[in-house]
C-alpha cells in the first residue's frame, strides 16, 4: 500500500494534497499526531528545498511528492509500518543540474533527512 502526500504554495503553511483532499498544512497538523508526523517529513523537505533555492536567488518553481510505502502485513493490523519514504523535489523554471543541487543539499542539510536517510530516498524531476 502507498499514501502519497504532495505540499506546494507557500513554504511556511504550504496547500497539501491528500488523496482527493486539498487542505493547508496548519488544517492537517490540527488533526492529530498521525497526521502531523505524515506531513512534517516532507513539509521539512519542502522548507529545505525553497530555502536552497532562495539562497540562490533563483524563481525555480517547487513542489515536494512524498510516498509513503506501507507495509500491507502490519496495516491488517491497523500499523502503519513505513518500508519506504520516497520524497521527489519536482522543479520547474529551472534546469536539471539546479533540481540536481537543491536534492543533495537537502540530503546534506536536512535533519529529517539525516535520521531516516536508511529509510528514506530522495529524488527529484524537472517538470
Amino acid at each position: 500500500m502507498e499514501l502519497t502526500i504532495t505540499l506546494s504554495g507557500n513554504p511556511q503553511n504550504p496547500d497539501v494534497i491528500l488523496g482527493k483532499e486539498k487542505r493547508k498544512a496548519i488544517e492537517l497538523y490540527a488533526r492529530g499526531p498521525l497526521m502531523a508526523f505524515l506531513i512534517s517529513i516532507p513539509h521539512c523537505i519542502y522548507l529545505a528545498s525553497t530555502q536552497l533555492a532562495e539562497s540562490k536567488k533563483e524563481d525555480a518553481e517547487l513542489k515536494v511528492v512524498a510516498r509513503y510505502k506501507l507495509n500491507p502485513i502490519a496495516m491488517l493490523a491497523g500499523n502503519y509500518v513505513f518500508e519506504r519514504i520516497v520524497v521527489e523535489i519536482c522543479a520547474a523554471k529551472c534546469d536539471e543540474e539546479f533540481a540536481k543541487w537543491i536534492a543533495e543539499g537537502v540530503k546534506e542539510n536536512c535533519p529529517i533527512y539525516q535520521s531516516m536517510k536508511e529509510k528514506m530516498e530522495i529524488t527529484y524531476e524537472v517538470e
